[in-house]
């Protein structure tokens, strides 16, 4: 399952998990692919069954911002200049 973040938001890293509405955890970021101005994330599911009923096509899903602790790992923008 692809992800695409919104214009402006920070880049997420690996095992970011990430949340459905209503703070379900729908699982974490597996790969991290595109260029920086244009960065996608998927995630990996067992099933395509399992994917369609955690994460429907059309899907808004979630990071948990600031104070994440060990859900939510950001990329600086020096990190991804290097």
């Amino acid at each position: 399952m692809n992800i695409k973040p919104d214009p402006g938001m920070p880049h997420l890293d690996y095992d970011t998990v990430l949340f459905a509405e209503g703070r379900q955890a729908v699982g974490s970021i597996f790969e991290v692919f595109g260029p920086v101005c244009d960065t996608m994330y998927a995630l990996r599911f067992n099933t395509a069954e399992e994917a369609s009923s955690k994460m429907p096509v059309g899907s808004v899903v979630y990071y948990a911002p600031e104070g994440g602790g060990n859900v939510t790992k950001l990329v600086l923008a020096t990190e991804l200049l290097r």
